[in-house]
């Protein structure tokens, strides 16, 4: 297995064990993010979106672009 491949997997595999979060929980974390600037928060709304990101990612491969970088722009987006 290439070094992409494992950071890639291994990604996935961290975003596949994130928490999901209920919509008040949600809530909760955006505002104090935009609130507070409670970088905690931010990072666990991240880290549960990541896995759509991924998802998303995934259906733009048949484009021919590399998963890494796909990846990488979802992640970015978020």
């Amino acid at each position: 297995m290439s070094l992409q491949t494992a950071r890639e997997f291994s990604l996935t595999r961290t975003a596949m064990k994130a928490e999901l979060l209920d919509a008040d929980t949600e809530l909760r974390l955006a505002y104090a993010w935009r609130d507070q600037r409670d970088e905690a928060a931010l990072h666990r709304l991240i880290t549960a979106y990541m896995r759509l990101a991924i998802s998303m990612a995934g259906k733009f491969k048949r484009y021919g672009a590399p998963m890494n970088d796909l990846i990488q722009e979802a992640g970015l987006g978020l």
